[in-house]
């Protein structure tokens, strides 16, 4: 969904938005935790999440704030 939501701004807009996800992978297995990481690198994107193993899981380049 979010993804086509993506696409649907850049379209009308002709301009990549900022990616805010909260919290999306509890429920995902490591396959595709690995999609959502590919996808957003990407786009500027802000993440929180509780799994400090997902930093490991994506070669992008990022800058992490733990709280």
């Amino acid at each position: 969904l979010k993804l086509n939501e993506i696409r649907f701004i850049e379209e009308t807009l002709h301009t990549k938005p900022l990616l805010l996800l909260d919290d999306v992978f509890s429920e995902l297995d490591t396959k595709n935790k690995k999609l959502v990481l590919d996808m957003m690198g990407k786009y500027q994107t802000i993440l929180t999440t509780t799994e400090q193993e997902l930093i490991e899981l994506t070669s992008q380049t990022k800058s992490v704030i733990r709280i």
